[in-house]
């Protein structure tokens, strides 16, 4: 019945012959990918997203997604799971480019990753991103996607973790929580401060107050706009910045700046928002020093009694000194005057610049003027000079600039843009580099030869043959010369001043302004401007002079001896303003320096007529008095330059 043992030998073994079959596994690979909004601009190389624009494209369903791709995915299916996955790349209609990032620490720049002749295949990405270690950027070519914040429940947010907030009950993605619970609590503490005032029936209780970012003065939302425009044009944003600091020195304790600026609901990130970098720079200044306001304070001594030399001396050993905090209030002394306040420390800021500039008067071995930076203005790079770099006086350079923007003085204009890429973190070999930047003409004209496609004779090949032996570089060849021609600007220029860039990076590193660099991409035009942006033209300053306005014979709380008559206050202000209409850029800045401390013009500049015969200025005030007794125009122009060309000797009176 149930067969031989043979027969059932051969059924076991039939049935063991046929497995179970299996379908074979298909292979995946995971890529990281970031989507940006703005397509890279030309001739402008693209960066990795900042914190802030990270925080601002997570919100619109941007940013960064792992996702899963076949190892088999071609081009369109490629394109087809990015735009599943971001449904706001649908409206570009394919028109974007695969980025990889460069290494580095920090932003960085992107480079493209270029197609295959059958468009971008997943082999190709994963070589570009490491086998999906590193991140890959979706970045667009033409058109900007939309970067306004999406509902939590968009489909762009369906995979994300969720969670439901305490306070009211709303759920949302893990990423946006934290932004939603600060606003969630201002607005239940609103709701508070309204259900108060209600109890006490107090009016206006529908207004919603917020804090400007310049005073910190709490007031109502919609006038808040019209309040920041009048409040930056009222006070002078970097001259007051020594102003807080010395507050804060004379009046310590719990009430301090710091306290009250904390209890008004002040946003030390506030000026990452402003679009202006010109206005994100004050405001980030003005956030360091208030954070630093309770340091101790930094004393800088200069004797007015020693040679232009020894004050040389003093100013680079104050800025030699190690481990100093450059953000504490600044307190300078002139010794051999009785001057004191804000006034002083501009001057001693425009002095220092003004130095840096124009050079040293300490022989350090290479000329009787030590230049740190050297070349035409707009061009300049540092000296090459080994022992300017051996006494780290690039370090002394970048704590300078740095120091001078944190308080609100004068900045260093006409450096090459060629050393600021460098300078903050672009490669050598993506810095725009002109003839001009090269500051040894010998070695400019050397180069110049080979500068497009004119015949070179035998003593031209033998000159550029011995400037390329003595950098290490090949001989003269028309096959290469366009490639030499790049090599020896990009040594004369960048590579032989890289250690000084270095110096300079740290001595600014050290003054606590980094940050703004590296957050703002236009901050560097603020911190580096050109020579004419720098230059102050008649026009300028003309309009920020506040005129006197004659006192009236009726005003009985002046003494009638003191008082001048309308018509000798027009004369001497018509005397002013023709000589600002007519006078040079060099008298201007020492116009300027006489009557503020340094050649910045600020927002109000005063201007008074007093019985004398030579001019005063109170630099503390902005003031600067007019003499009553000149009645030509000769005369109130050769003595205006006699005074103003006092203004480096010192003050002379409190």
């Amino acid at each position: 019945m149930f067969g031989s043992q043979a027969d059932q030998a051969r059924g076991k073994k039939r049935f063991v012959a046929h497995p179970k079959q299996t379908m074979p596994q298909i292979k995946t690979t995971e890529l990281q990918l970031y989507v940006l909004a703005e397509p890279a601009a030309p001739n402008t190389p693209k960066l990795t997203p900042s914190s802030s624009e990270e925080l601002l494209l997570a919100h619109a369903g941007l940013g960064k997604r792992l996702i899963t791709f076949n190892e088999t995915a071609k081009h369109d299916e490629i394109f087809d799971q990015l735009e599943n996955e971001f449904p706001k790349l649908r409206c570009l209609k394919r028109s974007w480019m695969f980025y990889k990032a460069t290494g580095g620490s920090g932003r960085r720049k992107l480079s493209m990753i270029l197609t295959d002749a059958e468009g971008y295949s997943l082999r190709a990405l994963k070589s570009a991103s490491n086998n999906g270690k590193n991140v890959l950027y979706v970045v667009p070519i033409q058109e900007k996607l939309s970067t306004e914040p999406l509902p939590y429940d968009a489909p762009e947010f369906c995979k994300m973790p969720k969670a439901n907030c305490v306070s009211c009950g709303q759920k949302m993605p893990l990423q946006m929580l934290a932004l939603h619970v600060e606003e969630c609590s201002k607005a239940e503490s609103e709701e508070d401060l309204e259900d108060d005032t209600e109890e006490f029936h107090v009016t206006d209780t529908e207004d919603s107050f917020g804090t400007c970012p310049i005073c910190q003065t709490v007031i109502p939302t919609d006038l808040l706009p019209t309040h920041a425009n009048f409040c930056i044009d009222r006070n002078s944003p970097r001259d007051d910045t020594n102003n807080s600091a010395h507050q804060t020195e004379e009046l310590p304790g719990p009430s301090s700046a710091v306290d009250s600026s904390e209890q008004a609901g002040y946003n030390s990130n506030e000026w990452m928002k402003i679009l202006d970098p010109g206005m994100a720079s004050i405001l980030f200044c003005r956030t360091l020093l208030r954070e630093q306001s309770q340091a101790k304070p930094l004393r800088f001594h200069l004797d007015l009694k020693d040679s232009p030399e020894d004050q040389e001396r003093s100013i680079l050993s104050f800025y030699k000194a190690k481990g100093v905090n450059w953000a504490a209030p600044l307190k300078c002394i002139l010794e051999g005057d009785a001057a004191i306040g804000d006034g002083v420390n501009r001057h001693l800021l425009s002095m220092t610049i003004e130095k840096l500039r124009t050079g040293f008067s300490l022989n350090f071995g290479v000329a009787d003027i030590t230049l740190l930076f050297e070349g035409e203005q707009d061009h300049l790079v540092p000296c090459c000079s080994q022992t300017l770099l051996d006494s780290d006086l690039f370090v002394v350079a970048g704590r300078m600039i740095g120091h001078s923007f944190l308080h609100g003085g004068p900045l260093l204009p006409g450096i090459s843009p060629a050393i600021i890429h460098v300078l903050v973190g672009g490669a050598i070999e993506t810095a725009e580099i002109h003839l001009k930047d090269c500051p040894d003409l010998d070695q400019r004209h050397t180069i110049q030869l080979l500068e497009g496609n004119r015949n070179i004779s035998e003593e031209e090949r033998e000159e550029i043959t011995r400037l390329s032996v003595m950098w290490d570089l090949p001989g003269f060849s028309e096959d290469h010369r366009k490639w030499l021609f790049n090599r020896m600007l990009q040594h004369a220029v960048l590579y032989r001043t890289k250690c000084q860039v270095k110096q300079l990076r740290c001595g600014i590193k050290e003054t606590k302004i980094w940050p703004f660099i590296t957050e703002r991409e236009d901050a560097v035009k603020v911190l580096f401007p050109r020579a004419r942006d720098a230059e102050y033209g008649p026009e300028v300053i003309l309009q920020h002079i506040v005129w006197p306005v004659a006192e009236s014979d009726d005003d009985d709380d002046d003494d009638d001896d003191d008082r001048l008559c309308p018509e000798v206050v027009t004369r001497q202000i018509r005397f002013l303003r023709e000589y600002i209409q007519k006078a040079t850029t060099d008298q201007l800045q020492k116009l300027l320096t006489f009557w503020t401390g340094w050649e910045v013009p600020s927002k109000s500049l005063q201007v008074k007529v007093w019985r004398g015969r030579f001019f005063k200025a109170s630099t503390c005030s902005r003031t600067l008095m007019l003499p009553a007794d000149i009645l030509t125009m000769g005369d109130f122009t050769s003595t205006l330059h006699a005074c103003a060309n006092t203004a480096s000797t010192g003050f002379g009176l409190v």
